[in-house]
């Protein structure tokens, strides 16, 4: 009897472990495993569609020539503009991969601005990939933790044409250093006091900034002096302070509030897909087969459960 009841079971357990390997190899789940990869991994190897997106349909969309490849590329833009796609998912999962590709994209912006900032003194003009169109935009910063993106964007396209402009030189027998240091201890480099360059250049702008530079020659020391008179002096004493103190001072401060948004974004990006990657495994154990050992005898086992159904 024993011997007889090892039979019976020997094929079931040889059966479940065939249907489970077939089954791990057809399903889309199992053989799309870049859904698996890590967020820094699925950003680095769909980096350019990713900042293509610009809505949660396309989101969706985008998502599902993932899951589904059968959807064509081609197709996409027309089922984001239309209804968005994955009709049956839950809106707590659908939620999940628009805000973990949104994060994404908010991730790519930040990486090319801290980029362009590190690997340039001069902070050269944004690339290609750094500018982003309105749309795309204002959908990365729908959420709460990707706010700051357009700030830091506006800022760094000042800063960067800033950068840019052409100075004069200091005429010679220069009083520079008297200049800059009634500067430096007349204006807090960066605080939220009203009278910091960083409030200044939030109110204002750059020709704010340009605007408190000529306040030094309004002195009544400075007014008797000859030079003072010459606006090219005024000019040249300007932009050298702003391109020797405010604009690394600026570069600096942006540099730091983008690596913050860079890990904010990116740890909401890993936050959801976390999510996906359960709601991908609830998926894949609600999908798996029903095996029959003697199907005329009654005796099935599924792979679900791994239990005797008769």
């Amino acid at each position: 009897m024993a011997l007889h009841a090892n039979r019976n079971w020997m094929p079931a357990f040889c059966l479940v472990g065939v249907q489970i390997s077939v089954y791990c190899f057809l399903s889309p789940a199992f053989a799309n495993q870049e859904l698996s990869a890590p967020p820094g991994s699925f950003l680095e190897q769909h980096h350019a569609q990713i900042l293509q997106l610009s809505s949660d349909n396309e989101a969706l969309a985008f998502f599902q020539s993932i899951t589904n490849p059968q959807v064509a590329g081609s197709r996409l833009r027309t089922q984001s503009q239309s209804s968005p796609t994955n009709p049956n998912l839950a809106e707590e999962t659908k939620e999940a991969i628009t805000t973990y590709l949104a994060s994404l994209a908010g991730t790519a912006h930040a990486q090319e601005i801290r980029k362009s900032i590190v690997g340039s003194i001069t902070a050269s003009s944004p690339s290609s990939e750094a500018a982003t169109g309105e749309a795309q935009l204002q959908w990365i910063t729908q959420r709460s933790p990707l706010q700051p993106l357009k700030l830091l964007m506006d800022f760094y396209e000042q800063i960067s044409a800033w950068s840019q402009a052409t100075s004069e030189p200091l005429p010679p027998g220069n009083n520079f250093s008297e200049f800059a240091a009634y500067y430096d201890q007349t204006y807090p480099d960066w605080d939220n006091s009203p009278l910091s360059w960083a409030s200044i250049f939030q109110q204002h702008g750059q020709k704010g900034i340009e605007a408190k530079l000529l306040e030094y020659w309004q002195a009544p020391d400075q007014l008797t002096k000859e030079h003072a008179s010459s606006p090219s002096t005024h000019q040249a004493y300007a932009q050298h302070y702003i391109g020797t103190r405010l604009l690394p001072m600026f570069r600096a401060n942006l540099l730091t509030q983008i690596i913050r948004l860079e890990t904010t974004a990116y740890e909401t990006a890993w936050e959801n897909w976390r999510h996906i990657q359960q709601w991908q495994q609830h998926e894949q154990t609600n999908r798996l087969p029903l095996a029959c050992v003697e199907p005329g005898n009654g005796l099935c086992i599924t792979t679900k459960t791994m239990g005797i159904i008769k």
